[in-house]
């Protein structure tokens, strides 16, 4: 076997072990939710009305869905790697921009709560 053979699987095996360790790691989080160790309640919740945000979700079911992607094309880069050519993956346009529009809706519904009128926040209190 050549060195650079050797090189190319060790940092396949190396982005494998890694995308283990960020499964398990996903898994132990859902684990300890879902048994109540982990409070959630106020977690997709607004700071006004303390009812859901389609806001808080959106972000983040996106941030969650774009950093499995990127991770996919973590995996894709590495299995391509030799010891000559091996570089981190370049992130498609379309994921920041993505990711960006989810951000600002979450920020501009929450600055829109903060300057919710006192009557309105005091419905909703």
């Amino acid at each position: 076997m050549s060195t650079s053979l050797q090189i190319g699987e060790l940092s396949g095996l190396l982005a494998v072990g890694a995308g283990v360790a960020l499964l398990a790691i996903a898994f132990t989080i859902a684990y300890r939710i879902a048994v109540g160790s982990i409070d959630v309640n106020t977690l997709l919740k607004d700071g006004i009305s303390r009812q859901a945000s389609t806001a808080r979700f959106q972000l983040l079911v996106f941030s969650f869905a774009i950093a499995f992607s990127y991770l996919i094309f973590l995996l894709k880069a590495a299995s391509l790697c030799t010891a000559s050519s091996c570089t981190m993956p370049d992130i498609p346009w379309s994921l920041l921009s993505l990711l960006g529009v989810s951000a600002a809706t979450y920020a501009a519904g929450k600055k829109l709560d903060e300057t919710a009128p006192p009557y309105q926040r005091a419905q909703h209190a």
